[in-house]
């Protein structure tokens, strides 16, 4: 049985009253400004206080990857060495890819709360995200524009340099697939050419 297997079932059928399993909680608490990143901590803090019981399960210690990602594997070498299996954290959608395919490499557990990139969790055992991805969130946007909006013509303005945005833009289209009444466009540029003046809605 993998080790990821095991702590899995430790979770989810009990664990023995010494056991006590060490949890890795990443996120930039230097190097950057993110509200979300201290958004998420705040999230841990308020878990804290609300299931103290938690004590008894499990042990959560920070590490800060100061928001880059080439801060991350000396960090993430250095998590794997003191023998954590689990490994939570991470907003940012670049680092979140980078840690699930180290977790995967490493039998280890990756959860991120708020890292939307679909491919983080994508063909991955041991990847989980706790937020919906870009393509989901896409066709929630679909869905409003058509249902609330009552919008028959939508422009999609699509940033190429972004995967967040390519993705975001692929669920909006696919939700609306079948919809031959609406007249879809889509308009590609990036943050520095684009130029909403110049378009022809």
């Amino acid at each position: 049985m993998s080790k990821v297997k095991l702590f899995l079932f430790l979770i989810l059928f009990g664990l023995p009253a010494f056991a006590e399993i060490p949890v890795a909680f990443i996120y930039a608490k230097t190097g950057s400004d993110s509200l979300i990143e201290k958004e998420m901590k705040r999230g841990l803090e308020i878990f804290k206080k609300v299931c103290p019981e938690y004590r008894k399960e499990i042990k959560i210690d920070l590490f800060d990857n100061q928001g880059l990602v080439e801060k991350t594997l000396p960090l993430l070498n250095q998590i794997k060495n003191k023998g954590y299996p689990i490994l939570v954290g991470l907003r940012d959608n670049e680092q979140a890819m980078f840690v699930s395919d180290y977790a995967e490499n490493n039998d280890q557990i990756f959860i991120s709360p708020l890292a939307t990139y679909s491919r983080i969790g994508l063909g991955k055992k041991n990847a989980f995200q706790l937020g919906a991805n870009e393509i989901v969130q896409g066709g929630a946007l679909a869905e409003f524009a058509k249902s609330d909006l009552k919008r028959k013509r939508i422009l999609i303005l699509l940033n190429h340099r972004s995967v967040y945005s390519q993705s975001l833009a692929e669920g909006f289209k696919k939700a609306l697939t079948e919809k031959k009444d609406i007249d879809l466009r889509q308009h590609i540029s990036n943050d520095k050419d684009f130029n909403i003046e110049g378009l022809k809605i």
